[in-house]
């Protein structure tokens, strides 16, 4: 007993800690206050603390579960837009752009907790994998009219990421579940060609069933930062739907 009052008293500390270090997120006039101009550390670190607070409640918690968390699939590209011309020679004129989302693969480790008496539980995800796309881009050269094929560049997206996914479930049936969460995803290395932007933040919806050894999941994930701006792509987001299986220990 002695000791699970000690766990929760580490617990309560570093929840302390958390929070007191999102103090910039505090207005003493209105309480917490969150606006569409907070920077993104201060964005991670607030997700971070629900996070923890999210994953330490499995002390409370009727059932907890963890173990190896896999997923794949491929996705969309949306909002994409493209500069209106070459950086490379200014003459040349943006004419057409397809895009293509390759696939996505994941690997990494559930937290699952579910609370007495309710049928709602709560996942945690902390993941590692890939998200390749594909864009083509068209331009001509318009201050020559004989050079009607123009140059088509071809854009590759190779990123390299890491994510922290919260989602809340609700049961439907004893086995049938629905959810949805945010997850912000870190990229750590890319190849192919170069994009400003490191971080996004996708929205979550999932529908998944319970099986007596694994868990099977159809996860959609909503990109809502963009992450495509490159010298020639402007703006776009990426969109995953991915086949997910939990395997608990």
């Amino acid at each position: 007993m002695q000791g699970c009052y000690g766990v929760l008293r580490v617990v309560a500390a570093v929840k302390r800690w958390l929070l007191g270090s999102c103090s910039l997120l505090q207005s003493p006039h209105q309480g917490v206050l969150i606006s569409h101009r907070i920077p993104i550390v201060d964005l991670v670190k607030l997700f971070l603390v629900s996070s923890f607070i999210f994953l330490t409640q499995g002390i409370y918690a009727q059932t907890f579960k963890h173990g190896l968390l896999l997923g794949g699939g491929t996705g969309s590209l949306s909002g994409v837009s493209y500069r209106a011309t070459n950086p490379v020679n200014e003459d040349y004129k943006f004419v057409s752009g397809s895009s293509n989302y390759k696939f996505n693969a994941t690997a990494g480790y559930k937290f699952r907790y579910s609370p007495s008496d309710s049928r709602l539980f709560y996942d945690v995800d902390l993941q590692a994998g890939l998200r390749i796309a594909n864009l083509n881009v068209h331009y001509l050269n318009t201050m020559n009219e004989s050079v009607m094929d123009g140059v088509i560049h071809i854009n590759d997206f190779i990123f390299c990421n890491a994510s922290l996914g919260l989602t809340a479930n609700f049961k439907i049936t004893k086995n049938l579940y629905a959810g949805a969460g945010l997850e912000p995803i870190w990229r750590f290395y890319e190849l192919g060609e170069y994009s400003d932007q490191p971080f996004d933040m996708t929205l979550v919806a999932k529908l998944g069933y319970e099986l007596k050894y694994f868990d099977i999941a159809i996860v959609c994930k909503k990109g809502m930062f963009n992450v495509m701006e490159s010298d020639r792509i402007e703006k776009g987001k990426l969109n995953d739907l991915q086949l997910q299986l939990f395997i608990p220990f």
